[in-house]
């Protein structure tokens, strides 16, 4: 985007939250529910923009006449599920008359297409522990997941973790659901192990190993002769690639990753592809690879009386779950807050810098509140911050009554 604007591009953005970027844009706050309409409209695919959003859908819309290569920026995490399929149309209404048009969805994590690949209907968190609490799950074996990230009720996952007659965890880091195994096995991490990784063009792309944990002699001998010493270790107990440790666990004991195709046939295809090629393999319909992604459950769109638009969004730091692991990276964090249109604040008799206290779906959640005027009014956004519960409030877009929200 920078390198758009920096050649002379229009760079404008819709989106509810108030936005900061490295570059001149226009920024159109409207509500997640009214960006599709914008854009068809924009687009002459609609007759009527919302009339919060007439002004963007004019400004957009001139924009297009003038370019001859416009992309189009679709993120994946806070809008209603059906604008990324507006956003195809559009692109495709774009290159119908003409234009060299362009579409890019921004996903809402690092090898979130991979994961849709492995991914046969949708498994929550919420609706493990409901099968734990109906006895039907006695054993859990937890791969590389923090159970306890995403679940909106701390205390019942807890209890339904005690439940269990035995809890596996295999991991590479230090969090929450480690420290609740019965039985804990490291595993190493991708530039250990190596593994495939596909990006938001939808290109597979393989890491090869890049480093091998452990301590190099010359720390722990200073120069000198390895120690010749009985140590208490366990062989055996270096961490291993999860692959590795759940073939163990199953009694395949493999030297090497069963082929993908043997994991599920639509996959073959990338196993004729090794050794993968620097730039990697575009997942295209010529390797008759598709995703599809089933929709997150929708709010009421029309809004609720009395209510804000809850969205819980990250930040360039303090909010990805790795990361959130660096000591290095704390140091650029900012303090987590709230934010609010200085309108809505005034209406609850808030200000800015006031501590407030937000009764969510399974707790308390208290933080310092920012008002600002480059958002849309109804909307209260929240940081997925490493240092807030905000998992108390539910995950995804929802719906936050006023009342619910005071000084405190």
């Amino acid at each position: 985007m920078r390198q758009a604007a920096r050649a002379g591009a229009a760079i404008l953005v819709l989106d509810p939250r108030p936005v900061a970027l490295p570059m001149p844009f226009r920024h159109f706050p409207i509500l997640p529910q009214e960006i599709g309409s914008v854009f068809e409209s924009a687009l002459g695919l609609a007759e009527n923009a919302p009339a919060t959003g007439a002004e963007a859908a004019a400004e957009v819309k001139g924009r297009l006449a003038e370019s001859r290569r416009p992309v189009i920026l679709c993120g994946t995490d806070i809008v209603p599920a059906s604008l990324p399929a507006t956003a195809a149309m559009g692109a495709s209404h774009l290159k119908a008359s003409g234009k060299a048009a362009g579409l890019c969805y921004l996903l809402p994590g690092p090898n979130a297409v991979g994961a849709a690949l492995f991914t046969e209907g949708a498994h929550t968190v919420d609706g493990m522990v409901k099968e734990i609490e109906a006895g039907r799950i006695r054993a859990l074996v937890v791969v590389e997941m923090d159970l306890f990230h995403a679940c909106p009720d701390r205390a019942r996952l807890e209890k339904a973790l005690d439940r269990l007659e035995l809890l596996v965890v295999v991991d590479y880091i230090d969090q929450p659901t480690v420290h609740r195994a019965n039985v804990f096995l490291p595993s190493g991490t991708v530039f250990e192990a190596g593994g495939i990784f596909v990006n938001q063009e939808g290109r597979a792309q393989e890491i090869r190993p890049a480093f091998k944990g452990g301590i190099p002699l010359s720390q722990i001998t200073g120069g000198g002769h390895p120690p010749r010493e009985f140590t208490s270790g366990v062989p055996g107990a270096d961490p291993v690639p999860a692959w590795a440790v759940i073939a163990a666990l199953a009694g395949e004991g493999q030297a090497s990753p069963t082929p993908l195709g043997g994991l599920f046939p639509t996959l073959a295809a990338l196993d004729a592809c090794r050794p993968f090629p620097e730039a990697g393999v575009l997942l295209d319909s010529a390797l008759g690879l598709t995703v599809r992604i089933p929709p997150p459950p929708e709010a009421d769109a029309a809004g609720i009386d009395g209510a804000f638009e809850l969205i819980l969004t990250g930040q360039t730091f303090g909010t990805e779950e790795l990361s959130a692991h660096s000591p290095c990276l704390r140091a650029a964090e900012a303090p987590p807050r709230a934010v609010m249109h200085e309108a809505d604040a005034a209406a609850l008799g808030l200000s800015d810098g006031d501590l407030i206290a937000i009764e969510g779906v399974s707790g308390r959640l208290s933080l310092p509140l920012r008002t600002v005027q480059n958002m849309a009014p109804g909307v209260l956004v929240i940081p997925r911050h490493r240092r807030l519960r905000w998992q108390v409030l539910g995950e995804g877009r929802r719906w936050l009554e006023k009342k619910r929200i005071r000084r405190g």
